[in-house]
């Protein structure tokens, strides 16, 4: 199964990044206007023969070429853990595997509770319930997008937050997976299928989506870094509370994980290429050149 999930993502992947770099294949075809058709070091020839060297503004930007490559890193990526997610359901099929680690994990768990970190960890896995993530998520890009005076961060969050729910429900239903034995679980007790964990996979989109609409805008490095740390470590955090609690497998909460950052890689993905096309039209607007080419 993970291959074949492998099979049918990757071609489409490479089509994604063809079409979100097509101004670099028309340059490389001679459809990028006058100067592609004189390499990247020479523009067209002036009225009298001359041909001026232009080393400002070449025909196929490097840059254009590191967004192609980054997006099929991330694609490369997503694929991973989109075939990492269908490798661990058929492990929890068949027993084997890191499935295998389910019942020492939970047993560990429980024997290491207490009246204290049983109550703690209750209030904390309560942020990622279906009633307090979107709160969460709500108040903070509501948060940024007022600091930062733009909506782009509510519709990303919108999306992906669509999106992961839907997921989470489908999954549910599709695998019809039993929860840990109730005598084991600490209350209040959970009736829904178990796999994959729905705290722990909307907790990693909604961090991570968090964390990419800030260090887009952060200018300290250290910032941006704080950033990512604090959302992988709220997502590890919030998947390993849903184990002590025995409301989750272990392999249910790395599903969850793999299933969201995949899913929050999707959503990336699709807001850099929405982000390359409204630079490229601000462009041929600015640039009279561009504007002549293209139209």
């Amino acid at each position: 199964m993970a291959n074949r999930v492998l099979d049918r993502l990757l071609p489409v992947l490479v089509v994604l990044a063809a079409a979100a770099d097509r101004d670099l294949l028309d340059g490389a075809h001679g459809h990028a206007g006058p100067a592609a058709a004189w390499g990247c070091c020479a523009r067209p020839p002036d009225r009298d023969g001359t041909i001026r060297p232009v080393t400002d503004k070449p025909a196929v930007p490097v840059a254009h070429a590191v967004s192609v490559l980054t997006l099929l890193v991330g694609g490369a990526l997503v694929s991973a853990l989109v075939s990492g997610t269908a490798e661990t359901y058929e492990q929890v099929q068949s027993s084997s595997g890191i499935a295998s680690f389910d019942q020492p994990v939970l047993g560990w768990m429980v024997r290491h509770r207490s009246t204290i970190s049983d109550t703690l960890i209750t209030l904390f896995t309560n942020l990622g319930s279906r009633t307090w993530m979107p709160v969460i998520a709500t108040v903070a890009v509501l948060a940024l997008a007022r600091l930062w005076r733009t909506w782009r961060p509510v519709l990303l969050m919108a999306a992906a937050t669509l999106g992961s729910t839907v997921m989470t429900s489908a999954a549910k239903v599709l695998t019809a997976r039993a929860r840990p034995p109730q005598q084991l679980a600490v209350p209040p007790y959970e009736s829904t299928p178990s796999f994959p964990s729905g705290h722990a996979l909307n907790a990693t989109v909604v961090a991570l989506l968090l964390a990419y609409i800030a260090v887009r805008h952060l200018r300290q490095h250290w910032a941006s870094t704080l950033a990512v740390v604090g959302a992988l470590a709220f997502a590890v955090a919030m998947g390993l509370s849903r184990v002590y609690l025995g409301h989750h497998w272990l392999t249910d909460v790395i599903a969850g994980w793999g299933t969201g950052a995949a899913w929050a890689g999707l959503v990336v993905a699709a807001d850099q290429m929405s982000l390359r096309v409204r630079d490229r039209r601000r462009q041929r607007v600015a640039d009279p050149q561009v504007r002549t080419a293209t139209g």
